[in-house]
């Protein structure tokens, strides 16, 4: 019988906020797979805490988020795992919601289970614009299914079809959360929404590339926008 679920940390020089976030995890008794993608210092220098429960693979060079999380997923489906539960290593997420999101996952295993978040005023406005620019054209591309913001790096995959749903995933970067949410809705899979704030400190740390990282998202967009009639008729031929 296939293990239920593992916490899944992409991470990116985060020193900072890693081992507060491992205690915090730590409290489920769930494995955690973290993928250190690249950092520098490796993750394994800055750790303080010490579990049984911590996996970590490195990537030498930095590859992007989506690619970790890739990498994660991939060590998850090996150690014969449902699902994962991503977490960003950022420290934006409240945590608090974490039981919500295990109590909806009791009832719903093959649901693609997402933040929705809930800014606080410290948001930057450059950042909240294009959040809204984003969501806008995921509404399109999934003609009209999905409205909420599609970038938040706090989820529940389950991991039954992953293998056909990373085959048409082409963003290994911040384009990788839109990307791959609108791959599981195009392969059926059922998305639910928990609110979660969403905090902007001082001391969160960002490697949000505003140039390059608009481009690929933009990229994305194009991308799917395009495929959009073969996706209309698989709705009206009820493959959908």
């Amino acid at each position: 019988m296939k293990n239920k679920l593992c916490f899944l940390i992409p991470y990116f020089n985060h020193p900072e906020n890693i081992n507060k976030l491992l205690n915090s995890l730590l409290t489920y008794q769930l494995p955690i797979i973290i993928v250190d993608d690249g950092s520098n210092p490796p993750i394994t220098n800055v750790l303080t805490v010490n579990s049984p429960l911590i996996i970590i693979i490195r990537h030498n060079i930095n590859q992007g988020k989506g690619s970790a999380v890739m990498a994660g997923m991939k060590k998850a489906v090996e150690m014969n795992f449902h699902s994962c539960f991503q977490i960003d290593a950022d420290a934006q997420h409240d945590l608090l919601k974490i039981k919500e999101f295990l109590e909806i996952y009791k009832h719903s295993t093959d649901t693609l289970i997402c933040a929705k978040p809930v800014y606080s005023a410290d948001i930057p406005k450059s950042r909240l614009y294009g959040r809204k620019i984003t969501a806008f054209w995921v509404y399109i591309n999934t003609l009209g299914a999905v409205k909420e913001d599609s970038m938040i790096g706090m989820r529940i995959y389950p991991l039954t079809k992953i293998s056909s749903i990373l085959k048409s995933v082409k963003g290994k970067r911040m384009d990788f959360d839109t990307d791959i949410l609108l791959s599981y809705y195009k392969n059926n899979v059922e998305i639910k929404w928990i609110d979660v704030n969403i905090s902007y400190s001082d001391n969160n740390v960002s490697h949000f590339r505003m140039i390059k990282d608009n481009i690929l998202i933009s990229l994305m967009h194009t991308r799917h926008f395009l495929s959009l009639p073969l996706l209309l008729f698989k709705k009206i031929t009820g493959r959908l």
